[in-house]
């Protein structure tokens, strides 16, 4: 090899390190804003309107039927439906075998939601289920418009499970978030809630996608 090809080679070695360390410098550099934008990528919400009846998704009943009951005194609907079948673990192991919509529907009595608004779907121990059992219960009843309330950063995933089967049903469908209460949003990296509900949303909506 000659001495022209051997110092050509060096070059583009060099080229390429430099290129390699500029990119690790301008993630590093924008860290915060690519983290930011990660978290708000998963949020896809609807302009709150008024409809027939407010669903609180299981997974988060203190924020998401806080959320629902706000929403419900606003006018944004008549009736607050309460889902999910399973038990939670910590209410397991002190042997309080109360459901997650059962829970949710006790925050919302609580809080000084009238019995009579109050429904239940205590079952579905996963999103897809939920919305299958959701579109169910609004056949069932008539319902044609509805909110379904979960955590801002659950919003794309479950619109990629609602919109095309209640579009098809006719059923006009409205998304929106509730606040996170153990979580800033904005800086979700530095609390283990967030870290948790960023990294375990995007793992689900690959395996979804994939399988």
């Amino acid at each position: 090899m000659s001495i022209l090809s051997k110092k050509h080679r060096v070059r583009k070695y060099l080229l390429a390190l430099s290129v390699a360390c500029l990119f690790f410098l301008l993630l590093f550099l924008f860290r915060f804003e690519l983290l930011r934008a990660g978290g708000r990528y998963l949020i896809s919400e609807d302009e709150t309107c008024r409809v027939q009846a407010i669903f609180i998704l299981a997974g988060g009943p203190k924020d998401r039927a806080e959320e629902a009951l706000a929403l419900y005194r606003k006018g944004f609907g008549r009736l607050l439906v309460c889902t999910g079948g399973t038990v939670p673990a910590d209410f397991e192991a002190l042997g309080l075998p109360y459901r997650e919509a059962e829970i949710s529907a006790r925050y919302l009595s609580r809080s000084g939601a009238d019995s009579s608004v109050i429904r239940l779907l205590p079952e579905g121990s996963s999103t897809l289920e939920e919305s299958k059992l959701i579109l169910g219960y609004c056949l069932a009843n008539g319902l044609d418009s509805v909110m379904v309330v979960s955590h801002r950063f659950h919003t794309r995933r479950i619109r990629s499970f609602f919109e095309k089967p209640f579009r098809e049903a006719g059923i006009y469908l409205n998304i929106h978030g509730a606040p996170s209460s153990q979580y800033d949003e904005e800086r979700w990296w530095e609390n283990e809630y967030g870290l948790l509900m960023v990294n375990n949303e995007y793992v689900k909506m690959i395996y979804y996608l994939l399988f």
